[in-house]
């Protein structure tokens, strides 16, 4: 651990495994400037990407790396690969000192650390929050990302001021709150979800609850309005049977008299028949001739009645015709004016036409000319806009040229300052190295025989570590196996236990009397089914399974009550049926042993004897499986019956079964817990067994696993004091050598660099009067230009005022084209439609002259018919008189024979009518009879129809016969027979009407009901509190906007204060983009350098760019400055005169903050306070430090 007074600072940074830092590495930090350098390529900045890492940076990108392993040293010739790679910052403030750290091993594992206890990466970012450490653009800036901080959006620029203002912290509490805004609208939502469907669930069962009431209320009236009802349909069906049976009784005697008196007067009848026959002959011949007649005179009508009627369809269609044919007529005189009219329109369509097109012809010769010269003039102003173009061009080269020159002249004369300076700073720092050199020469070799001592004892030491190692997994896997071996078994222990508990597998009136035990006293006296109180050895569980089957389920009480209850339970709920055992009525024979019988090979013994019982319940095996054998095998069995004539059941061990009658049931039987519920018992006690040993050889491994893992943190930690001191002693020798090869290099290169300072020197004197002698040029040159520019744009306005002018003139013409060309189409669309109307009328003419001409036709053929069938008519009527005056004569020929017949008939008349009386009397009689039979089938169909009801409503009597038998006596009159019948109807058809009723609804509704009123109170709590959480989001909002502008304010002022000072003048601007809110609008950058206009950034030269960068970075040092701040090769775009100026601004700041510079320039290695040099040998990154402060003092 490190330790500190003042504030945050960065005191050490400890590598290893990290890319080229394959062994482990210390930077100790001044608390002003630490510099590190080295050649390309040795490690320098995988300092940089190492801190970075640290810091959770997500874009492999940003650390050089494309898969998370790649920061592990992958191994060189001379080195193997590390297995990890680890990176540990220590920080120190004023109160308290801590790490944080990073370590990655191969297999991908990532482990944050604070102070070495597991962190996440979230939580170091909150330990650094609003300090900016470790963020690229902020805290951490290089050439590359100074370029990015100027190329980056306007949003990314306002994201660095926000860290530097601090309110990351109000960004959080936003993003919290909208988070929980979000939460709290999602559990809206899903409460309004829920609601809703609560809502339909409670209409649903709001409807289903009062339909179940109806039910209910219309039910119980309903037996009670049958109750009486039916009373009282029995015993009017009594009273209608008995009257019934009388009434019958009754007519069948008046039936008797009745059939006497017909006998008699059809006797008299049939005597005076027999008078009457001899004058029917006469009449029969009479009534043959008439009927002829009449037939005739029916033919005649009719032939008469079919001529009229074609007569008058004939007329109608010659009337239909007559009228079709005027119409037609009438039609062709409108036709023949019409055309007449069109053909008049259609030559004048045509005159019009031809005069429209000459004009339209002459309009586009005019317009064709213009044209053309316009085209020719156009050739001409383009070439003069060519000629302008390239002109206005090459003045701009030319003023471009003119202000670079400006510009090489004023930096080549600053260069020429500075490297004059430097010349002067070189020869000096030249003479200090040579004095260095002696120094450095006598530390060398002073620690070799160490080193090698170390290295032995370090290869001993890791040959234990590994030995140690291959133990520690051994006795892992083997513990994890034991863990996962004891889940196992637990887990199905407690499934079998919970299968026991909950009479898994047992039928619904087993298991439900089970569930209710606890909770009813009248079953207090309950034991347990069969299955629990049996134990049974294991050889003989397939035996046993086979004896019990449903037997197993059976429950044993300790009395009859307990098990008369169990059955009312079970009736009463329509739960089912289920056997039980009382233990005081249970009868049973004793075992009659035949002791040759259990000698028998092959012979196991009674069942009832194989078990074991507690012996309170020592006669139940006797009565489960009475004198019942078990012997080895079907074989032994099939032979014993045979041998002994027994009438005992015999079961095997493998469960084949012979009943006493000698029926064989048998075949393949598995037993598994989860099915038998003999085994259950007997798998659960085993399994516990197991557990138990188990966890004991589970508590060896742990402690044998405590001892290894003691072991080896005892035998790494040893290792990690041997390798820190051994890389100590690398490091320490390696820094001499390379420090001395580093100032013998520096010497040459110092002596390399003045000689080419002197000849840079004599190049720019000669550059700037080059560029004095191309600038007198160039301002010759844009006079001239500007003369020549202003001649041709005088040229090119009198050309476009006269092609203006031919252009109106054209666009009037193609205006008048336009017009008469649209006439034009005009005159002949209405040339089209008169054509066309012409064609169609000459054609409709010809088709009314051809349907004309059928109509004629066809009149006269009507005409003709109509003549035809009026005579037809004529004939008929003649005929028919004829006949008539015939039948007239025939009628008075048999009116003097019906005058004699007529006193003998009316005698018959008269006996007819006295025996149709009869007759009449008779079937009424016969009617009366039958109505009475079917009223005593009514009542009959009556007594069944009400048994039924009866039935159907629970009411009747057991028998059908029994509704004879005297009940309780109710009678209404028939208005309340009528009352109660329709109050039947009415309660059955609205229980019809009510459908499908579900009871168990009205409780669903209430529980439904309580549930909404509960959610609704959730629901307004989480409104509530919305609005509670919209209040904090604008409080916060605007103490963020507050703070942010003022930092930004600062900042814009710091900026114009750095650009000046790094510029040597002009002044540099932040400023916010408008039209956005002041938390999410971006932040520009604008710089104007000394003596020239406001510049695009990315116009600036590299060296300029970092000037620039460095700027924005110090200006929100001075705001809030991070603990650290880390240069990777800022300088290197810059020359001396500016490294001098940057080296001077970090020297003014390190007091605000520590600085970590990675250079190879020699003026900024100067300001550093500790100087590290990065070395890389055979693919290692190698440091050595030298404290600058103390040869400062010296």
């Amino acid at each position: 651990m490190c330790g500190g007074e003042n504030e945050m600072q960065l005191d050490q940074i400890r590598l290893a495994g990290f890319k080229s830092f394959a062994k482990p590495v210390t930077l100790s930090l001044s608390e002003g400037i630490t510099a590190v350098v080295g050649p390309n390529g040795s490690g320098k900045s995988n300092i940089v990407d190492a801190i970075l890492w640290v810091f959770g940076e997500p874009s492999l990108k940003s650390i050089r790396a494309t898969e998370k392993t790649d920061i592990i040293f992958a191994g060189s010739d001379h080195q193997v690969a590390a297995p990890y790679a680890d990176v540990t910052l220590c920080f120190r403030n004023a109160d308290k000192s801590f790490e944080v750290s990073r370590h990655l091993t191969r297999d991908g594992k990532n482990d944050y650390f604070i102070n070495e206890e597991k962190a996440r990466r979230k939580d170091i970012l909150d330990l650094f929050e609003g300090t900016g450490a470790g963020k690229e653009l902020y805290s951490i800036v290089s050439q590359g990302r100074v370029d990015k901080i100027l190329n980056s959006s306007s949003e990314e620029i306002r994201l660095l001021i926000e860290e530097a203002a601090g309110i990351a912290v109000y960004k959080r509490k936003k993003k919290e709150t909208l988070s929980k805004i979000l939460s709290v609208e999602d559990n809206l939502n899903r409460i309004g979800d829920i609601l809703a469907e609560l809502d339909k669930q409670r209409k649903s069962l709001y409807l289903k609850a009062k339909r179940a009431e109806k039910f209910q209320e219309y039910t119980q009236t309903l037996k009670a309005v049958q109750k009486e009802y039916f009373s009282h349909l029995t015993h009017k069906l009594k009273d209608q049977k008995r009257a019934s049976e009388a009434e019958t009784c009754r007519l069948q005697e008046a039936l008797k008299d009745l059939q006497k008196e017909i006998a008699r007067t059809e006797s008299q009848w049939y005597e005076l028949k027999e008078e009457f026959s001899s004058s029917n002959q006469e009449m029969e011949g009479f009534t043959s001739v008439l009927e002829q007649y009449k037939e005739r005179q029916n033919h005649l009508q009719d032939l008469r009645t079919l001529y009229l009627t074609q007569q008058s369809e004939k007329e109608s269609q010659y009337v239909e015709s007559s009228t079709r044919l005027d119409t037609i007529d009438k039609e062709n005189v409108k036709m023949t004016n019409r055309l007449e009219e069109l053909r008049l329109l259609f030559d004048s369509v045509n005159a019009n036409i031809e005069s429209i097109s000459e004009e339209l012809s002459g309009l586009e010769g005019q317009k064709e000319s213009l044209s053309n010269q316009y085209t020719e003039e156009e050739k001409e102003i383009l070439e003069l806009q060519q000629r302008y173009a390239q002109q206005d061009k090459t003045l701009g080269k030319l003023e471009n040229e003119l202000l670079r020159l400006e510009e090489t002249i004023e930096d080549h004369t600053k260069r020429l300052v500075v490297i004059k300076n430097q010349i002067e700073s070189k020869t000096e720092r030249l003479e200090g190295h040579q004095n260095e050199l002696d120094e450095l020469a006598r530390s060398i070799s002073e620690s070799s025989q160490k080193e090698t001592q170390l290295v032995n004892d370090l290869n001993r030491l890791k040959q234990d570590l590994v030995a140690v190692e291959e133990r520690i997994r051994a006795v892992e896997t083997e513990k994890y196996e034991l863990i996962q071996r004891v889940k196992h078994i637990d887990l199905e222990k407690n499934l079998l236990e919970k299968q026991i508990r909950e009479f898994s597998g047992y039928t619904r009136p087993v298991k439900a009397l089970f569930q209710r035990k606890e909770t009813d006293i009248g079953f207090r006296n309950m034991i347990d089914v069969v299955a629990n109180l049996l134990e049974v050895n294991r050889e003989y569980e397939k035996a046993f399974e086979v004896l019990l089957m449903g037997k197993a389920q059976n429950i044993v009480t300790l009395d009859t009550p307990t098990a008369k209850y169990g059955v009312e339970v079970l009736k009463s709920n329509g739960w089912g049926r289920a056997t039980f055992l009382p233990l005081d009525t249970l009868e049973f024979k004793p075992v009659v042993q035949n002791p040759k019988l259990l000698k028998e090979a092959g012979v196991i013994g009674y069942a009832a004897e194989l078990v074991a019982i507690d012996k309170d319940f020592s006669k139940l095996p006797l009565y489960l499986f009475k004198d019942t054998l078990l012997v080895e095998t079907l074989d032994d069995g099939l032979r014993l019956k045979k041998l002994y004539q027994l009438k005992n059941q015999i079961v095997s061990l493998d469960g084949q079964f012979i009943a006493s009658s000698g029926a064989i049931t048998g075949g393949s039987l598995d037993l598994e817990p989860s099915t038998s519920l003999l085994v259950r018992n007997r798998k659960v006690h085993e399994l516990q067994e197991e557990l138990d040993r188990a966890n004991r050889s589970l508590q060896k491994i742990e402690t044998e696993e405590k001892a290894q893992l003691k072991q080896k943190h005892e035998l790494s930690g040893l290792r990690a004091v041997m390798e820190s001191e051994l890389n100590d002693l690398l490091l320490k020798n390696s820094s001499i050598r390379r420090t001395v090869e580093e100032i013998h290099h520096a010497v040459a290169e110092l002596s390399k660099e003045i000689g080419e300072l002197q000849k840079l020197r004599i190049d720019y004197e000669a550059k700037i009067a080059g560029a004095s002698a191309r600038k007198e040029k160039a301002i010759e040159e844009i006079g001239s230009g500007k003369v020549s520019l202003t001649a041709l744009q005088s040229a090119l306005d009198k050309y476009g005022q006269v092609l203006r002018e031919k252009k109106q003139t054209m666009q009037q013409l193609q205006e008048r084209m336009n017009e008469v060309k649209l006439e034009l189409n005009s005159r002949k669309e209405r040339q089209r439609q008169y054509r066309a109307e012409i064609g169609d009328i000459e054609s409709r003419t010809s088709e009314n002259t051809e349907k004309r001409d059928e109509y004629k036709h066809r009149l006269l053929s009507l005409d003709g018919e109509i003549q035809t069938l009026k005579e037809k008519t004529r004939q008929m009527d003649v005929e028919l008189d004829s006949v008539n005056k015939e039948m007239a004569g025939l009628f008075n020929s048999m009116k003097y024979q019906q005058e004699e017949r007529g006193q003998k008939m009316k005698k018959m008349e008269e006996l007819e009518k006295s025996l149709a009386s009869l007759k009449e009397e008779r079937d009424t009689a016969r009617d009366k009879i039958h109505k009475q039979e079917l009223v005593a089938q009514e009542v009959e169909l009556g007594y069944r129809h009400l048994y039924e009801k009866m039935s159907q409503a629970g009411l009747a009597p057991e028998e059908e016969a029994q509704m004879d038998e005297p009940v309780e006596r109710i009678r209404f009159s028939e208005e309340e027979e009528e009352s109660k019948a329709a109050q039947l109807a009415d309660l059955e058809q609205k229980i019809k009407y009510l459908g499908a009723v579900d009871l168990q609804a009205i409780e669903e509704h209430r529980d439904v009901e309580a549930r909404h009123a509960d959610l609704d109170g959730q629901r307004k709590d989480l409104v509530d509190a919305k609005a509670s959480l919209y209040e904090i989001l604008a409080k916060t909002d605007k103490e963020a906007k507050d703070i942010f502008l003022k930092t930004f304010d600062a900042i814009s002022r710091n900026f114009d204060e750095m650009i000046r000072t790094l510029f040597g003048g002009g002044n540099g601007e932040l400023r916010l983009l408008p039209g956005a809110d002041i938390l999410e609008t971006g932040v520009e950058i604008s710089v104007k350098r000394p003596g020239k206009k406001h510049q695009k950034l990315y116009l600036l030269s590299g060296g300029e760019k970092s000037l620039v960068g460095i700027a924005l970075v110090f200006s929100m040092l001075r705001i809030n400055p991070s603990p650290f701040y880390i240069l990777d090769e800022v300088d290197a775009a810059l020359d001396d005169y500016n490294v001098e100026r940057l080296k001077t601004l970090i020297e003014k700041n390190k007091d605000m903050a520590q600085f970590i510079v990675i250079t190879h320039n020699k003026l900024m290695m100067e300001g550093a306070d500790i100087l590290y040099g990065i070395t890389q040998s055979m693919g290692i990154s190698m440091v050595m430090a030298v404290e600058l402060e103390k040869y400062a003092v010296s």
